[in-house]
């Protein structure tokens, strides 16, 4: 047991590291981003994706619609992309169902992000 232990904490400790792509790059501005998913009928769209294109398909993302309609996203841009450390840029967001909206979104560099925008998202 003695020697068991030791080899769950190395385990332990090797699993609370965030694993991160070898390619990954910290973006120069974020934006935090949820909203509602909402059909014609006012009924939740429980399944799906919302999918978020921003300044003209440069980049985007996407975000899962949990069972109460709701999505939540963490959105990444370059200061070349905002002209600047910050900005805001138009975002198209679709929905399953044809549901869409477009929405100015404001960017911030992470140290100060510029505070979750809400963009509900109805059919019509």
């Amino acid at each position: 047991m003695r020697r068991l232990l030791p080899a769950l904490l190395i385990a332990a400790a090797a699993c609370s590291e965030p694993l991160v792509p070898p390619d990954f790059v910290e973006p120069d501005a974020v934006a935090e981003v949820s909203g509602l998913v909402l059909k014609a009928s006012g009924a939740p769209v429980v399944a799906g994706s919302v999918n978020i294109r921003c300044a003209n398909d440069q980049f985007g993302g996407a975000a899962p619609i949990n069972a109460e309609g709701k999505y939540r996203a963490l959105l990444g841009a370059s200061a070349e992309v905002l002209g600047g450390p910050s900005g805001s840029v138009l975002c198209v967001f679709t929905a399953p169902g044809g549901i869409s909206a477009e929405r100015t979104i404001s960017f911030a560099p992470p140290a100060t992000p510029p505070g979750m925008q809400v963009v509900d998202l109805r059919g019509g």
